[in-house]
């Protein structure tokens, strides 16, 4: 009752804010004519020659260039009274961005200072108008990463470029795929953005996500980071944050036609990586043309101190994982692709765009599931491939709009995965295809002077295709079985928005509102699935609709233009998406059944993810949507020598979708769950099928959960030369309705936690972290260098999801050890023949140690335990780190670093690799 009441009271508020023009800012701007002139300074008043000038439109498109004479001077004529962006570019200093609202036909005596410490670098600066906010005047936390920020960081994946920014951390499933983490949240919970177009499809999902490694990094000239709910311009799902990787600007030229182009490569010593890109453009003033190819070669990664925390040497046998080698093995794979990029100029208000990219991994294998947790014989996820396509018109001063855009996406997503448990010729292969078609639809328009509204709709219409075999030998003839989602699933999104951006005092006070209508469809289709070993169809028809109205309310108050104070609450939505409903397979933390099919034997939702499970009483029912409400408050304050932020949130989110064990009826034996058979049931009533032999898990509505924190950065401007910056982000989170837990016994101890309430997410609660560097940049030379560290706290706050996880607490049995050391540990030489030199009987020995089985689960686990995990917390880190570049000429630099120099091991909390070790890297880019 009480929530109806505050999102009736502010819609009513939003409403009342849209149609409410301050009357003293009615008056609409009139097209003419502009003219500018300025000159171009350093921070010794000395003029800077031969600097290039760039004016793009609010589009991002360039509309005219130039450079400055030897005194500094420019002009540019006739440009049409509205919002441009001005970039300034010299080889010997930081690239100045600024913003320009012409209101007046003349601007003249203009002035700018290059600086090589810019504090405002790599920032999207605009003016008031444009919805695309400078970062410091935005009423959201917004971090920037510029180009120039991505190409001088290690990493070689989307998600490990972010880690700089504060409150991001990346979560790496293997060497080739990797995700970000905002706020706590991460997968379905985080919408990753092309040029604002959707990537995330319905089969995200937290545990594993490979196609987010599969963008190429390499085209970005920018990446936006939303922190927070983005309700109504980014989605609805859009939980933890907004990560929107913005391509290269279209460039037209005055000549009939111009070419250039830009040739880089690299080299990686940890992995022994190396590889290139090139870049080619072309136009003219009509047509701008981008083609980029690239490829990577990485072989296997050595972590620090040639270590692996989570081998399957330790975690089996308390070994060191050097027995297994110094490197990771099977970390290595192919990278592979290209991008091109068609903007047409139509006229000087129509523009038709068409973006294409595909990339390819090959040779890729999750490596937690091999040398890297639990020792299977062969995990091959490949290919993985993206094709990745849009076409999009823009047309301006349409009628009563500023602005028309209409984009029509293909999103092609294809996965393949062949698993070998053991050293038998049983294996599975399974082929995903993941086709999304979007059509979106935005136009923006202005009342007076000082609001701004923008009003859209968006379709998103997925197929899913799924289909999986086993080969069973000794025919080895594959046998359909089901798959990990629905063959045939279809899920559509559909939404409808409004936001408004009104200066309520031009100047002091600025509100932002939006609201937003979401639906979800998901159908699934029994006639396109399989038949499980009962010969019934494997899969359920199931048709479900979810729907809901979210909203955002954002406030910012300037003070002196040097300090902003920001305020906001916002709400989400996300409905279960196809893997929430419909995913069946190994997990990192269990094997997992469709709930439809747990809800039918008559399932109760444990009290953890473990075979300690005990029922809770409460039945398996269908998910129901998650939906979080989120207040945050923040300061940012910026002057010549200082610039610092500091944002504090809380968010609540009911109905959290989690993962926990299946507790059924006793009698459970035999009977088919997710089209396979039960083999075996514990007294406390969870279950086990054939290919896994951990407790069957599955996703519930577990309750309500809290997550609140904060996220702080600062650049200090020493000098000249010297700036130091870093960043610090904290996160707590709490289950407000936790579940009591079981009490231990003598063969399963219960793992002491600092509380009870920890909610379970799966890949964790990351740490607190930070970030530090010190950069050294001379005036007016053309080298910098930085010494910077990365750093992160102990993570003892683990739930029962936590421990259980390969990559995090790697829990492990009686049975695990037993399975391993008889098969995978035999076929890696880890053990051998007793005296009776006979393979499989009890008096085979751990050749390292001569031990038995038995002495070996004593020693690992402890007498009489049947189940502990390798880890009861994450250790913190501090890596120590150099880099600098060099500009070798006014078309070539060069990049240098050194990451983990003191060679640290440590492993990002909820990765499944460790981090590398001592690593050189070194770019080279030449520019033509």
């Amino acid at each position: 009752m009480k929530r109806n009441v505050l999102e009736s009271s502010l819609l009513a508020i939003l409403i009342s804010l849209w149609f409410y023009t301050p009357p003293a800012f009615s008056a609409i701007v009139q097209t003419q004519n502009a003219n500018i002139s300025g000159v171009v300074r350093n921070q010794q008043n000395i003029a800077v020659g031969d600097a290039k000038i760039l004016v793009y439109d609010e589009k991002e498109t360039l509309l005219t260039s130039t450079k400055t004479d030897k005194e500094g001077f420019f002009k540019i004529d006739n440009l049409v009274l509205g919002n441009y962006k001005l970039i300034i570019q010299h080889p010997s200093y930081r690239e100045y961005n600024s913003s320009l609202l012409f209101t007046e036909v003349s601007k003249d005596s203009l002035e700018f200072v290059l600086t090589a410490t810019e504090l405002s670098e790599g920032l999207s600066i605009t003016a008031v108008l444009d919805p695309e906010q400078e970062a410091f005047d935005a009423s959201q936390q917004i971090e920037l990463a510029s180009k120039r920020e991505l190409t001088s960081r290690p990493g070689l994946l989307l998600p490990q470029l972010l880690q700089e920014e504060a409150g991001v951390r990346p979560i790496l499933g293997s060497t080739f795929y990797g995700q970000t983490i905002i706020r706590g949240l991460t997968g379905q919970r985080v919408v990753t953005l092309l040029d604002g177009v959707r990537f995330n499809t319905s089969t995200f999902t937290a545990g594993l996500e490979p196609p987010v490694g599969l963008i190429d990094a390499s085209i970005a000239r920018q990446v936006e980071l939303i922190y927070g709910p983005g309700s109504a311009l980014y989605g609805s799902d859009a939980l933890g944050g907004t990560v929107n990787l913005i391509s290269e600007k279209p460039r037209f030229f005055k000549k009939p036609w111009e070419f250039h182009g830009e040739m880089s490569t690299f080299f990686s010593s940890a992995n022994a990586a190396s590889g290139g890109d090139l870049k080619l453009v072309a136009g003219n003033k009509r047509i701008s043309l981008l083609f980029s190819g690239f490829g990577k070669r990485i072989n296997d990664l050595r972590a620090g101190g040639g270590l692996d925390s989570h081998s399957v040497a330790t975690r089996y046998f308390g070994l060191s994982s050097k027995l297994l080698g110094d490197r990771m093995q099977d970390t290595g794979y192919l990278h592979y692709g290209g991008t091109g990029k068609i903007v047409y100029k139509i006229d000087e208000s129509q523009l038709l765009s068409l973006f294409y990219q595909h990339t390819t991994e090959r040779n890729t294998r999750v490596y937690f599931l091999l040398n890297g947790g639990i020792g299977i014989q062969e995990s091959d996820f490949s290919p993985q491939v993206l094709d990745f396509f849009y076409t999009r018109y823009e047309k301006e001063n349409l009628s009563i709009f500023d602005s028309l855009t209409g984009t029509f996406s293909f999103n092609r997503q294809r996965q393949q995965f062949n698993v070998k448990p053991d050293l038998s010729d049983l294996s599975t292969d399974e082929y995903r295809l993941a086709r999304a078609f979007g059509y979106t639809l935005q136009a923006t328009t202005h009342i007076g002077s000082y609001q701004f509204l923008t009003l859209g709709a968006e379709i998103y219409d997925e197929r899913i295709t799924n289909r999986r075999f086993i080969f069973l030998p000794p025919s080895n003839q594959g046998i359909p079985i089901p798959g990990t989602v629905p063959n045939g699933t279809k899920y559509s999104s559909y939404g409808v928005y409004l936001q408004d951006t009104v200066e309520l005092l031009p100047g002091k006070l600025r509100l932002n509102g939006g609201l937003r209508y979401s639906a979800f469809f998901y159908k699934t289709d029994s006639r396109k699935n399989v038949l499980d070993f009962s010969g019934n169809p494997s899969v359920k028809d199931l048709s479900i609709r979810n729907d809901d109205l979210t909203f955002n309310l954002e406030g910012v108050v300037f003070i002196k233009q040097r300090l902003n104070l920001i305020a906001n609450i916002s709400r989400g939505f996300r409905s279960p998406n196809v893997i929430d409903f419909g995913s069946v397979g190994s997990l990192p933390s269990g094997f997992e059944v469709q709930t439809s099919d747990a809800e039918a034997l008559g399932g109760f939702v444990g009290t953890t993810i473990g075979g300690d499970a005990i029922s809770t009483g409460r039945k398996v029912t269908k998910l129901e949507p998650e939906s979080l409400l989120n207040f945050e408050l923040g300061v940012k304050y910026r002057s010549k020598f200082l610039s610092a932020s500091a944002t504090f949130f809380n968010s609540n989110i009911n109905d959290f979708i989690t993962q926990r064990a299946l507790i059924l009826p006793q009698g459970a034996v035999g009977k088919i769950l997710s089209g396979l058979p039960i083999i075996s049931q514990d007294p406390n009533g969870t279950v086990r099928i054939p290919i896994d032999g951990r407790p069957v898990i599955v996703k519930s509505n577990i309750g309500n959960i809290r997550l609140y924190g904060m996220e702080t950065n600062a650049q200090i401007k020493i000098s000249n030369s010297l700036t130091l910056s870093g960043n610090f982000s904290y996160l707590r989170g709490k289950d407000k309705n936790p579940t009591p837990l079981g009490k231990a016994s003598p063969s399963q101890p219960q793992i002491l936690k600092k509380s009870a309430d920890i909610p379970e997410i799966e890949g964790g609660l990351p740490p607190a972290a930070g970030f530090i560097s010190l950069l050294y940049q001379p005036k007016n030379k053309t080298f910098w260098v930085e010494a910077y560290s990365n750093m992160s706290s102990f993570q003892d706050r683990l739930s029962s999801l936590d421990l259980a996880d390969l990559r995090i607490g790697a829990s492990r049995s009686r049975n695990a050890i037993a399975a391993f050391f008889f098969g995978g540990g035999r076929n890696r030489n880890l053990t051998g023949n007793g005296q009776d030199n006979l393979a499989g009987t009890s008096d085979d020995i751990l050749l390292a140690t001569g031990e038995t089985l038995q002495q070996v689960q004593d020693r690992v686990l402890g007498v009489g335990i049947t189940n502990a995990p390798l880890f009861t917390s994450t250790p913190g880190y501090a890596t120590f780190n150099l880099r600098g570049g060099f500009q070798l000429s006014q078309r070539s630099n060069i990049t240098i670093i050194m990451e983990n120099i003191l060679d640290k091991n440590y492993r990002q909390h909820g990765s499944g690799v460790d981090g590398a070790g001592v690593n050189l890297v070194v770019r080279y880019s030449w520019q033509f």
